[in-house]
């Protein structure tokens, strides 16, 4: 090929790689103010939730109190003391959810004496009643200045609502400002990459007979795109499909065209590419399963499995990076566990292989270890215990609190020197939970390597308690 085109196909790819990486920085910072802002939204409905809840069991609590002052029946006095309790647990709670807001703060002291108010004179006439069955309930409840205190209640919760609903607009639009944002990022990059992959295709046609199967991989791919794209109106509230569909685009051309390119300056450029679209997929992974663990869409698909076989897949996995560093892997398996269990086979190897890479990752000496053990048995029903240890850098007691919240790691230049999102430990936990199980570390200190350990309970296969 023509010197020139060749100099123009790696300025093009080198500035694709450049905008990428770019586009990269800032949808990994628009899809965290993204998660922020959905948060404060699902917030407000808690706030404006318990406003309403408040105010309907202190109208269920005006309606019981006069259904006793009227009829004398004491049927009338649980739903009454129910609501009671229940009219100032929603109050305390509103108290607390709107700790951050002063304006609402100042609206609070006001809602609990008017609800209290409004219990205690109703329980004064209440006892009234009591004392003297032959009163007249009219006489009683014209001593009640309850529509007064109801109606104060009401204006007060009224002005809560109002400010929350305020909140909720402006919060709700920025939520949605932030994925048109992250969207049109996503839908720049995949753009840019296409263009530049497309052109690169199409133009070699001229100089190799080879070429021409990637113009027809790239026409394919161009067509399976344009059918993506009349999908994505379609699912244009479902991110996940939004990011992945492009990237998987890139990838499979990417990988054509390496496979068939001989260049190596082009295809130094392909691979990094191609290595730059697949990080980026995996921290969109990351951050998918992330937000749907958060929204409870996350299922499990269990099924038989085996622990060891776990362990050694997850072994083979991190062998070649182990070796590089050389360190040492051991194993140590219970013989007390069952052969095979019922469980998410992928969800446990997904948690393992997260624990195992990152034992790899911190550990520049030393070695690896994994164990599995039979905690306890109820019958069919086996608690097992799965722990990676490493000898690497350790965690200070200080981190270890906050080591499995979101987008947090041990130390603030951790990710600078290691990479990564912060979220595989905030996964692993979730997942670990959604399993009814508990996840840890354990670790000395700084220097003094780590013990990362997850327990479950799961029921073993009938033809394991048969073997047993």
């Amino acid at each position: 090929m023509p010197t020139s085109f060749t100099t123009k196909q790696s300025w093009l790819l080198t500035l694709v790689a450049i905008l990428c990486c770019a586009i990269i920085v800032l949808s990994f910072t628009l899809v965290r103010k993204l998660i922020e802002a959905n948060w404060w939204v699902n917030h407000t409905v808690m706030v404006m939730r318990e406003a309403d809840d408040s105010l309907l069991c202190l109208v269920d609590c005006e309606t019981a109190y006069r259904g006793y002052v009227i009829t004398g029946k004491e049927e009338y006095l649980e739903p009454f003391k129910t609501c009671e309790k229940h009219t100032i647990g929603h109050i305390e709670t509103l108290q607390k959810l709107t700790a951050d807001n002063p304006q609402q703060q100042k609206l609070m002291p006001d809602l609990l004496r008017s609800a209290r108010a409004k219990i205690e004179f109703s329980q004064e006439v209440i006892r009234l009643r009591r004392a003297n069955p032959s009163s007249r309930a009219d006489a009683l409840l014209s001593l009640d200045p309850g529509k007064k205190m109801m109606d104060d209640y009401r204006g007060t919760i009224a002005k809560v609502l109002e400010y929350e609903t305020k909140l909720y607009g402006d919060r709700l639009q920025s939520a949605n400002s932030l994925q048109s944002a992250v969207l049109t990022l996503i839908s720049l990059m995949a753009s840019a990459i296409a263009g530049a992959l497309l052109w690169i295709g199409l133009s070699s046609k001229r100089y190799s007979i080879e070429q021409e199967n990637t113009r027809k991989a790239l026409s394919e791919a161009r067509d399976d795109a344009i059918h993506a794209n009349e999908l994505k109106s379609q699912f244009v509230a479902n991110i996940s499909h939004e990011i992945r569909t492009p990237l998987s685009g890139v990838l499979g051309m990417s990988e054509l065209l390496l496979r068939s390119e001989t260049d190596p300056e082009k295809r130094d450029l392909l691979d990094h590419v191609f290595k730059s679209a697949k990080n980026l997929l995996l921290i969109v992974n990351d951050l998918l399963d992330f937000s749907k663990l958060e929204a409870g869409r996350f299922v499990l698909n269990e099924g038989p499995f085996s622990f060891e076989e776990l362990i050694d897949e997850t072994i083979k996995s991190i062998e070649a990076s182990a070796r590089a560093k050389n360190l040492v892997i051991n194993k140590v398996i219970d013989p007390t566990l069952a052969k095979s269990y019922i469980g998410d086979a992928n969800r446990f190897r997904q948690v393992l292989l997260n624990l195992a890479h990152n034992a790899v990752k911190f550990t520049s000496a030393g070695s690896v270890s994994f164990s599995a053990s039979l905690e306890a048995q109820n019958g069919s029903r086996h608690t097992i215990r799965l722990q990676v240890q490493d000898t690497g850098i350790g965690i200070s007691q200080d981190d270890t609190a906050r080591l499995f919240e979101p987008f947090v790691q041990a130390d603030g230049s951790t990710s600078r020197k290691y990479g990564g999102t912060g979220l595989g430990l905030s996964i692993s936990k979730k997942i670990i939970e959604l399993m009814a199980g508990t996840i840890g570390v354990d670790s000395p200190g700084v220097g003094q390597g780590s013990i990362f350990w997850f327990v479950v309970s799961l029921e073993v296969t009938a033809a394991a308690v048969e073997a047993q």
